[in-house]
């Protein structure tokens, strides 16, 4: 395909994206309702306050019990998210610092070029919102450019890697980062500050991703086309990262999607092989508890609050989670029947500092006689001095935070019961009940997704194709 081909398929996009559909074979395909300009700018202030944030990042890590695959593709990032079944998942956007989209425009043809051809992703990143990244990095003319990036969180694909048009599009998330072009402005850096800005960037992308809830990543050889960098070493940058400093735990599953057709596909090869040398890791890490060696947390990665397993019940016990609310707290939760009852519910365990101004006196009392054997879950074994919350408000508070927070879905209302106590850490606690359903009447729902008790503890998988 020429420069020319490319240009109007770029011409062609952007129409698609003004019209809000396409028509292919005579059929009218639809664009998704979405508001695809819609970004969110990281200036370097902002990125080095989540990186340094070690109580919300760090000690609140919500992959703790889940394992991490990997995997090494030869495709470009956008079938890696279609052929995998990415839901939620965040693409790594090989940007150009100085210009929306590098050459998408003119016809050039790196990963930047091919995902604004084949998305909307050029109506965000070329939006007057995220214009002030171009803008900065224009300004200070340095080697390595600025700590900024650009979250699109609304892309919707709808062509393939061959720019063909989708019967089927499909959403995404995408981050803009650009790395130090070597064959342009970085051209004088020595190889140390190289790897020591690479490795920076790199943890700051993975940092950001986390943050904001996205366990699952689409990366590859970042900067290893026009901008000069070797891909071995680039996949050494993520190795030591994602391998050595162990920052796989973050998430569930990445794939780098390494698109390489070239005769010794020597970019595809470089990270098949830097990957190929981890086949499984061990945990050293202090278990903090563990159900009958089916599900293990680790002190060094757990939420900021913490439930015991020791005594999961199979006849009602269903399943666990734990993961960070939106605005970076942490919290655990279960799914489970109890003994006598039909119908599921969930129970959440979330910090009180959450919820600021409550008053014990006000909103607590002891547990009437009977009340606590309805807690007798497993994420609440461990909970000690449970108190009833007997303050209609309190519980309204606390489910509307929910909802704001896409845990819970409540359109036909709820039905709810709450208490307060300490965690194993000691730490104040808020535990609410939700009836899902009764009989086949639904309640309320839960957009948490579980993992079964039965479940072995699950370490990282490595697969290279």
């Amino acid at each position: 395909m020429s420069n020319l081909d490319r240009e109007k398929i770029a011409e062609e996009t952007l129409q698609i994206i003004k019209n809000g559909f396409y028509v292919k074979n005579d059929v009218k395909i639809q664009l998704p309702h979405a508001d695809y300009k819609k970004v969110q700018l990281f200036n370097p202030q902002t990125v080095d306050a989540i990186v340094n944030d070690e109580d919300e990042m760090l000690e609140r890590c919500l992959n703790a019990s889940k394992e991490c695959a990997i995997h090494v593709e030869n495709m470009d990032s956008y079938e890696a998210v279609h052929r995998f079944d990415m839901d939620h998942a965040l693409v790594m956007n090989f940007a150009n610092a100085v210009t929306p989209g590098g050459g998408f425009l003119h016809g050039a043809n790196a990963q930047e070029e091919s995902l604004c051809r084949n998305s909307t992703l050029y109506k965000s990143i070329g939006s007057v919102q995220a214009k002030e990244m171009y803008d900065y990095n224009r300004e200070i003319q340095s080697p390595i450019d600025s700590d900024y990036m650009i979250l699109s969180p609304e892309v919707c694909v709808f062509r393939d890697s061959r720019a063909q048009l989708l019967d089927h599009p499909y959403m995404t998330a995408v981050l803009t980062i650009p790395a130090p072009n070597l064959n342009g402005r970085a051209k004088g850096l020595d190889r140390d500050e190289i790897r020591d800005v690479m490795l920076h960037k790199i943890k700051t992308f993975l940092y950001v991703a986390a943050r904001y809830g996205y366990r699952k990543l689409v990366l590859g050889a970042w900067g290893c086309g026009a901008f000069g960098h070797d891909a071995r070493t680039v996949a050494g940058y993520f190795s030591t990262l994602l391998i050595k400093e162990k920052y796989w735990q973050f998430f569930d599953e990445i794939v780098f999607a390494v698109y390489d057709h070239s005769d010794e596909q020597y970019n595809y090869q470089s990270f098949a092989e830097v990957f190929q040398d981890y086949k499984y890791l061990g945990d050293t890490r202090e278990v903090v508890a563990k159900a009958d060696d089916n599900f293990i947390l680790f002190s060094d990665l757990m939420p900021c609050v913490s439930g015991g397993f020791d005594h999961v019940n199979r006849d009602y016990d269903i399943g666990y989670t734990q993961g960070i609310f939106l605005d970076g707290k942490g919290f655990i939760a279960e799914l489970f029947n109890l003994e006598g009852m039909q119908d599921k519910q969930v129970a959440i365990v979330m910090p009180e500092k959450i919820f600021i101004g409550l008053s014990e006196k006000e909103y607590v009392a002891d547990f009437k006689t009977g009340s606590e054997e309805t807690w007798n879950i497993a994420i609440c074994q461990d909970i000690k001095d449970k108190k009833e919350i007997v303050d209609p408000s309190v519980i309204e508070q606390v489910s509307n935070y929910l909802e704001e927070n896409q845990v819970m879905d409540f359109n036909n209302g709820f039905q709810a019961f709450g208490c307060k106590g300490k965690d194993l850490n000691g730490e104040n606690v808020i535990v609410m009940g939700y009836t899902l359903g009764e009989g086949n009447r639904v309640i309320c729902k839960t957009n948490l997704e579980f993992w079964h008790y039965e479940d072995k503890w699950r370490r990282m998988r490595i697969k290279c194709y």
